[in-house]
């Protein structure tokens, strides 16, 4: 199944344009919007599927794009590359997120497994439901500001149902790790098994629904076989469209706290 032009083109561009986002201070937990009640104030959602820009304290710019989950966890991409993944947390309309970032080795320039240890982010700023969340961002030698938009259709559709059939199926990516390809078989319970075929590097796990209602899944998986990046890892998912297809890719992330993997797979 070919993948859709634009979705490459988007992530060619996430891969070529200098975002500084590369370390961080910070850390803690996030957790769900809802209602205030000490201040009788309505909190707002950061929950969806976001792209848009970031613009680093010395006017470098960049894409930016993710997933902001239902349970507080959020993973984002940017075009350092880099991968950020932690929690959010909303007070009224005030968004806050403390995570990790995974940057890419230098000289890989695409790859699912990210190999130098993680360092801390935090972003504060401001949200609005299903629309726009808008906030700075510091990290161990950059700060800056980034601007996020409901995702279209070419990155990913948040309002859409979740199931564990959806996933079934055989998937491959041949993107995301220029070490090789990986193929993903899921099971209809959502169970997986994945391996890179060049050197048999594999995982197991499991990807569970988190709002059925919702384009976004949990992930837990075991990497084996990968040397140093063996070990239990967790993470999110949801799917994207390619053409007039629906549900056939799947982006997901992985972590440990030291390793991390990315992978967009394409169903056969």
């Amino acid at each position: 199944m070919k993948r859709n032009t634009e979705i490459q083109k988007y992530r060619n561009t996430l891969y070529t344009i200098s975002l500084v986002l590369m370390s961080a201070c910070g850390g803690g937990s996030g957790g769900n919007s809802g209602n205030n009640t000490a201040n009788n104030v309505t909190d707002e959602s950061p929950a969806g599927i976001w792209e848009g820009t970031g613009v680093s304290s010395n006017s470098n710019t960049g894409k930016i794009a993710g997933l902001v989950s239902s349970n507080g966890k959020a993973f984002f991409f940017t075009s350092l590359p880099a991968l950020i993944y932690g929690s959010v947390s909303v007070s009224g309309n005030n968004f806050s997120f403390n995570g990790d970032v995974y940057e890419d080795c230098a000289d890989c320039y695409i790859t699912s497994l990210f190999t130098p240890p993680p360092c801390k982010v935090t972003m504060s700023g401001t949200v609005s439901s299903g629309s726009s969340i808008n906030a700075s961002y510091s990290t161990c030698d950059d700060n800056g500001k980034i601007s996020l938009l409901k995702a279209g259709n070419s990155i990913g559709v948040y309002d859409r149902s979740a199931n564990l059939r959806k996933l079934e199926g055989i998937w491959n990516d041949a993107v995301t790790d220029n070490e090789g390809t990986w193929v993903f078989n899921i099971q209809n319970n959502g169970s997986f098994s994945g391996m890179r075929v060049t050197d048999n590097c594999s995982m197991n796990g499991d990807f569970s629904t988190i709002n059925s209602t919702k384009n976004e899944y949990s992930v837990a998986a075991t990497v084996f076989a990968c040397n140093q990046f063996d070990g239990n890892y967790s993470g999110l998912a949801f799917t994207s469209d390619v053409n007039t297809f629906t549900n056939n890719v799947i982006n997901f992330v992985i972590v440990n706290g030291q390793h991390a993997g990315w992978f967009e797979a394409s169903k056969q």
